[in-house]
Protein backbone atom coordinates (compact mmCIF):
# COMPACT_ATOMS: atom_id res chain seq x y z
CA UNK A 1 0.00 0.00 0.00
CA UNK A 2 2.66 2.53 0.81
CA UNK A 3 4.83 1.98 -2.48
CA UNK A 4 1.39 1.86 -4.58
CA UNK A 5 0.28 5.41 -2.76
CA UNK A 6 -2.53 3.81 -0.97
CA UNK A 7 -3.65 2.50 -3.91
CA UNK A 8 -4.98 -1.39 -3.86
CA UNK A 9 -2.82 -3.77 -6.06
CA UNK A 10 -3.46 -6.85 -7.63
CA UNK A 11 -2.18 -9.32 -5.43
CA UNK A 12 -3.88 -8.25 -2.11
CA UNK A 13 -7.34 -8.46 -3.28
CA UNK A 14 -6.61 -11.58 -5.24
CA UNK A 15 -5.25 -13.23 -2.14
CA UNK A 16 -7.87 -12.49 0.01
CA UNK A 17 -10.30 -13.94 -2.67
CA UNK A 18 -8.70 -16.84 -3.57
CA UNK A 19 -8.21 -18.05 0.02
CA UNK A 20 -12.07 -17.44 0.52
CA UNK A 21 -13.05 -18.93 -2.22
CA UNK A 22 -10.75 -22.02 -1.52
CA UNK A 23 -12.14 -22.66 2.11
CA UNK A 24 -15.65 -22.23 0.76
CA UNK A 25 -15.63 -23.90 -2.66
CA UNK A 26 -12.54 -26.23 -2.97
CA UNK A 27 -12.55 -28.18 0.57
CA UNK A 28 -16.01 -28.07 0.64
CA UNK A 29 -15.72 -30.25 -3.18
CA UNK A 30 -13.25 -32.37 -2.30
CA UNK A 31 -15.26 -33.28 0.69
CA UNK A 32 -18.62 -33.87 -1.47
CA UNK A 33 -15.96 -35.71 -4.36
CA UNK A 34 -14.46 -38.08 -1.46
CA UNK A 35 -18.11 -39.87 -0.60
CA UNK A 36 -18.26 -42.95 -2.18
CA UNK A 37 -21.31 -43.48 -4.92
CA UNK A 38 -24.42 -44.23 -2.99
CA UNK A 39 -23.78 -43.14 0.50
CA UNK A 40 -24.29 -40.44 2.55
CA UNK A 41 -22.43 -38.19 5.27
CA UNK A 42 -23.43 -35.40 7.26
CA UNK A 43 -21.75 -32.36 8.69
CA UNK A 44 -21.26 -33.04 12.47
CA UNK A 45 -19.52 -29.58 13.68
CA UNK A 46 -22.17 -27.56 11.59
CA UNK A 47 -21.45 -24.18 14.05
CA UNK A 48 -18.06 -24.36 12.29
CA UNK A 49 -19.07 -24.84 8.67
CA UNK A 50 -21.17 -21.67 9.22
CA UNK A 51 -18.23 -19.75 10.75
CA UNK A 52 -16.40 -20.55 7.89
CA UNK A 53 -18.76 -20.32 5.14
CA UNK A 54 -19.75 -17.38 6.81
CA UNK A 55 -16.86 -15.58 6.76
CA UNK A 56 -15.85 -16.51 3.36
CA UNK A 57 -18.51 -15.10 2.00
CA UNK A 58 -18.03 -11.67 4.38
CA UNK A 59 -14.93 -11.69 2.86
CA UNK A 60 -15.94 -10.75 -0.57
CA UNK A 61 -18.74 -8.31 0.77
CA UNK A 62 -15.82 -6.44 2.62
CA UNK A 63 -13.57 -6.30 -0.59
CA UNK A 64 -16.40 -4.73 -2.52
CA UNK A 65 -17.23 -2.21 0.40
CA UNK A 66 -13.17 -1.25 1.01
CA UNK A 67 -12.98 -1.21 -3.03
CA UNK A 68 -16.10 0.06 -5.01
CA UNK A 69 -18.20 2.09 -2.13
CA UNK A 70 -16.20 3.68 0.60
CA UNK A 71 -13.22 5.04 -1.40
CA UNK A 72 -13.17 3.13 -5.28
CA UNK A 73 -9.73 1.67 -5.85
CA UNK A 74 -8.36 3.48 -2.65
CA UNK A 75 -7.65 1.20 0.39
CA UNK A 76 -7.64 3.94 3.56
CA UNK A 77 -5.88 3.66 6.83
CA UNK A 78 -8.53 2.73 8.44
CA UNK A 79 -10.16 0.14 6.32
CA UNK A 80 -6.42 -1.80 6.28
CA UNK A 81 -6.67 -1.59 10.23
CA UNK A 82 -10.45 -2.67 10.12
CA UNK A 83 -9.02 -5.21 8.20
CA UNK A 84 -5.78 -6.33 10.07
CA UNK A 85 -8.87 -6.80 13.10
CA UNK A 86 -10.98 -9.19 11.42
CA UNK A 87 -8.46 -11.44 11.35
CA UNK A 88 -8.17 -11.69 15.32
CA UNK A 89 -11.73 -11.73 15.35
CA UNK A 90 -12.06 -14.90 13.22
CA UNK A 91 -9.93 -16.63 15.79
CA UNK A 92 -11.32 -15.90 18.53
CA UNK A 93 -15.02 -16.71 16.56
CA UNK A 94 -13.28 -19.80 15.11
CA UNK A 95 -12.28 -20.63 18.67
CA UNK A 96 -15.74 -20.07 20.17
CA UNK A 97 -17.12 -22.62 17.20
CA UNK A 98 -15.23 -24.75 17.66
CA UNK A 99 -15.66 -24.87 21.95
CA UNK A 100 -18.93 -25.65 20.95
CA UNK A 101 -20.61 -22.07 21.64
CA UNK A 102 -22.63 -22.02 18.42
CA UNK A 103 -23.86 -25.33 18.72
CA UNK A 104 -27.69 -25.71 18.98
CA UNK A 105 -29.47 -29.47 19.87
CA UNK A 106 -33.55 -29.47 18.57
CA UNK A 107 -33.55 -32.74 21.34
CA UNK A 108 -31.44 -32.51 24.18
CA UNK A 109 -31.92 -36.04 25.47
CA UNK A 110 -31.38 -37.69 22.40
CA UNK A 111 -28.33 -35.38 21.62
CA UNK A 112 -26.78 -36.52 25.51
CA UNK A 113 -27.08 -39.66 24.51
CA UNK A 114 -25.61 -39.30 20.92
CA UNK A 115 -22.54 -37.96 22.45
CA UNK A 116 -21.75 -40.62 25.13
CA UNK A 117 -22.16 -43.05 22.68
CA UNK A 118 -19.98 -41.17 20.02
CA UNK A 119 -22.79 -41.24 17.46
CA UNK A 120 -23.57 -37.96 16.42
CA UNK A 121 -22.24 -39.12 12.75
CA UNK A 122 -25.40 -41.46 12.71
CA UNK A 123 -28.85 -40.58 11.85
CA UNK A 124 -31.74 -41.71 14.33
CA UNK A 125 -32.68 -44.54 12.11
CA UNK A 126 -28.71 -46.22 12.05
CA UNK A 127 -28.81 -45.51 16.06
CA UNK A 128 -32.20 -47.90 16.44
CA UNK A 129 -30.93 -50.49 14.27
CA UNK A 130 -27.62 -50.50 16.04
CA UNK A 131 -29.65 -50.76 19.49
CA UNK A 132 -31.75 -53.40 17.92
CA UNK A 133 -28.93 -54.91 16.39
CA UNK A 134 -26.97 -54.69 19.92
CA UNK A 135 -30.17 -56.56 21.69
CA UNK A 136 -29.98 -59.55 19.28
CA UNK A 137 -26.55 -60.25 19.93
CA UNK A 138 -26.97 -59.69 23.39
CA UNK A 139 -30.54 -60.42 24.99
CA UNK A 140 -34.17 -58.77 23.51
CA UNK A 141 -34.22 -58.53 27.43
CA UNK A 142 -31.86 -55.70 27.70
CA UNK A 143 -32.78 -52.30 29.28
CA UNK A 144 -31.93 -49.10 27.28
CA UNK A 145 -29.17 -47.89 29.83
CA UNK A 146 -27.38 -52.15 29.22
CA UNK A 147 -27.17 -51.39 25.80
CA UNK A 148 -25.66 -48.11 26.26
CA UNK A 149 -23.08 -49.58 28.37
CA UNK A 150 -22.53 -52.36 25.33
CA UNK A 151 -22.02 -50.35 22.57
CA UNK A 152 -19.87 -47.76 24.44
CA UNK A 153 -17.62 -51.12 24.95
CA UNK A 154 -18.02 -51.70 21.29
CA UNK A 155 -17.32 -48.63 19.95
CA UNK A 156 -13.77 -47.32 20.07
CA UNK A 157 -13.97 -43.16 21.12
CA UNK A 158 -14.06 -40.72 18.37
CA UNK A 159 -10.33 -39.36 18.04
CA UNK A 160 -10.21 -35.56 19.02
CA UNK A 161 -8.70 -32.69 16.75
CA UNK A 162 -6.01 -32.78 19.49
CA UNK A 163 -5.40 -36.18 18.69
CA UNK A 164 -5.38 -35.76 15.19
CA UNK A 165 -2.89 -32.52 15.57
CA UNK A 166 -0.59 -35.35 17.72
CA UNK A 167 -0.63 -38.05 15.22
CA UNK A 168 0.13 -35.54 12.52
CA UNK A 169 3.52 -34.54 14.56
CA UNK A 170 4.41 -37.99 15.09
CA UNK A 171 4.10 -39.08 11.51
CA UNK A 172 6.33 -35.98 10.57
CA UNK A 173 8.91 -36.88 13.33
CA UNK A 174 8.99 -40.28 12.27
CA UNK A 175 7.39 -41.87 15.52
CA UNK A 176 5.02 -44.88 15.67
CA UNK A 177 1.78 -43.56 14.32
CA UNK A 178 -0.50 -43.84 17.43
CA UNK A 179 -4.24 -43.65 15.00
CA UNK A 180 -4.67 -46.72 14.28
CA UNK A 181 -8.46 -48.43 13.33
CA UNK A 182 -9.03 -50.46 16.58
CA UNK A 183 -12.84 -51.18 15.87
CA UNK A 184 -11.23 -54.32 14.73
CA UNK A 185 -10.02 -55.21 18.00
CA UNK A 186 -11.91 -56.34 20.87
CA UNK A 187 -13.06 -53.93 23.50
CA UNK A 188 -10.86 -51.25 25.10
CA UNK A 189 -12.83 -51.47 28.46
CA UNK A 190 -12.81 -55.43 27.98
CA UNK A 191 -15.53 -57.85 27.88
CA UNK A 192 -18.18 -55.44 29.35
CA UNK A 193 -21.21 -57.11 28.51
CA UNK A 194 -24.05 -58.71 30.25
CA UNK A 195 -22.59 -62.31 31.28
CA UNK A 196 -25.89 -64.26 29.31
CA UNK A 197 -23.68 -67.49 28.40
CA UNK A 198 -21.90 -67.28 32.18
CA UNK A 199 -24.57 -66.75 34.61
CA UNK A 200 -27.68 -69.11 34.52
CA UNK A 201 -30.29 -66.23 34.10
CA UNK A 202 -33.42 -68.60 35.29
CA UNK A 203 -36.59 -68.00 35.80
CA UNK A 204 -36.25 -67.28 39.27
CA UNK A 205 -33.23 -64.89 38.90
CA UNK A 206 -35.54 -62.67 36.69
CA UNK A 207 -38.65 -62.84 39.17
CA UNK A 208 -35.77 -61.99 41.88
CA UNK A 209 -33.74 -59.05 39.33
CA UNK A 210 -36.52 -58.54 36.74
CA UNK A 211 -34.73 -58.63 33.08
CA UNK A 212 -31.65 -56.40 34.18
CA UNK A 213 -28.89 -58.81 33.98
CA UNK A 214 -25.00 -58.35 35.82
CA UNK A 215 -22.79 -55.46 33.89
CA UNK A 216 -19.15 -55.36 34.76
CA UNK A 217 -18.26 -51.72 34.36
CA UNK A 218 -15.23 -49.05 35.55
CA UNK A 219 -16.34 -46.90 37.92
CA UNK A 220 -15.47 -43.74 35.78
CA UNK A 221 -15.70 -44.07 32.04
CA UNK A 222 -12.04 -41.63 31.82
CA UNK A 223 -9.44 -41.75 34.48
CA UNK A 224 -6.14 -39.18 34.30
CA UNK A 225 -2.83 -39.45 35.62
CA UNK A 226 0.47 -37.68 36.01
CA UNK A 227 3.06 -39.38 34.18
CA UNK A 228 4.78 -39.50 37.67
CA UNK A 229 2.67 -41.27 39.60
CA UNK A 230 4.12 -44.38 38.13
CA UNK A 231 0.45 -46.37 37.47
CA UNK A 232 -3.34 -45.94 37.48
CA UNK A 233 -5.86 -48.00 38.97
CA UNK A 234 -8.63 -48.53 37.62
CA UNK A 235 -11.77 -49.65 39.93
CA UNK A 236 -14.59 -52.18 38.84
CA UNK A 237 -18.01 -52.17 39.81
CA UNK A 238 -20.72 -54.86 39.26
CA UNK A 239 -24.35 -53.39 38.65
CA UNK A 240 -25.43 -56.43 41.34
CA UNK A 241 -24.05 -59.62 43.02
CA UNK A 242 -22.92 -62.32 40.77
CA UNK A 243 -24.19 -66.42 41.08
CA UNK A 244 -21.15 -67.13 40.06
CA UNK A 245 -17.24 -66.63 39.82
CA UNK A 246 -16.30 -64.83 37.14
CA UNK A 247 -13.32 -64.03 35.29
CA UNK A 248 -12.42 -60.70 33.22
CA UNK A 249 -10.29 -60.83 30.24
CA UNK A 250 -8.66 -57.02 29.75
CA UNK A 251 -6.20 -55.82 27.26
CA UNK A 252 -4.94 -52.14 26.20
CA UNK A 253 -5.52 -50.72 23.43
CA UNK A 254 -3.40 -47.83 21.71
CA UNK A 255 -4.60 -43.98 21.31
CA UNK A 256 -2.51 -41.38 21.14
CA UNK A 257 -0.17 -42.35 23.50
CA UNK A 258 2.25 -45.11 22.38
CA UNK A 259 2.86 -48.17 24.06
CA UNK A 260 6.04 -48.99 25.72
CA UNK A 261 7.22 -45.62 26.01
CA UNK A 262 4.18 -43.64 27.85
CA UNK A 263 2.70 -47.18 29.26
CA UNK A 264 3.16 -50.64 29.41
CA UNK A 265 0.91 -52.59 27.43
CA UNK A 266 -1.38 -55.20 28.73
CA UNK A 267 -2.24 -58.23 26.35
CA UNK A 268 -3.94 -60.72 28.29
CA UNK A 269 -5.09 -59.45 31.68
CA UNK A 270 -7.31 -61.04 33.98
CA UNK A 271 -9.33 -60.50 37.18
CA UNK A 272 -11.60 -62.54 39.07
CA UNK A 273 -14.63 -61.46 40.56
CA UNK A 274 -16.37 -63.53 43.19
CA UNK A 275 -19.61 -64.99 43.60
CA UNK A 276 -21.78 -62.14 45.41
CA UNK A 277 -19.05 -59.47 45.17
CA UNK A 278 -19.89 -55.54 43.60
CA UNK A 279 -16.69 -54.69 43.50
CA UNK A 280 -13.36 -56.22 42.64
CA UNK A 281 -9.37 -55.30 42.69
CA UNK A 282 -8.16 -52.35 41.31
CA UNK A 283 -6.76 -53.07 37.61
CA UNK A 284 -3.16 -51.37 37.89
CA UNK A 285 -1.87 -50.07 34.44
CA UNK A 286 1.74 -48.99 34.68
CA UNK A 287 2.23 -45.48 33.24
CA UNK A 288 6.18 -44.68 32.30
CA UNK A 289 7.68 -41.01 32.72
CA UNK A 290 9.72 -40.07 29.74
CA UNK A 291 10.73 -36.79 30.77
CA UNK A 292 9.74 -35.54 27.86
CA UNK A 293 6.50 -32.25 28.03
CA UNK A 294 3.73 -33.60 26.00
CA UNK A 295 0.36 -32.65 25.32
CA UNK A 296 -2.51 -34.89 26.82
CA UNK A 297 -2.27 -38.52 25.48
CA UNK A 298 -4.88 -41.45 26.00
CA UNK A 299 -5.20 -44.85 25.64
CA UNK A 300 -7.98 -47.58 26.30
Amino acid sequence: LLSQDMYSGHLGPSTIVGSAAFNLLVISAVCIMAIPDGEVRTINDVGVFVVTATCSIFAYIWLLLVLQVTSPDVVDIWEAIVTLALFPALVAVAFAADKGVFSVKSNVSSAHRDHVLGLEDLSQEEIAELMDDTRQRHGMDLTDDAVIRIIQAERPPRATRAQHRIHASRLLTGRAGSMRHIAAKRSPTGHLMPFKDILDNTAEGASRGGSTQPTIDFTCPRFAVMEGAGRVLLPLTISRPLEKEVMVRYETVQGTATPGEDYIPVVDGRVTIKAGETSSSDIAIVVLDDDIVEEDENFW
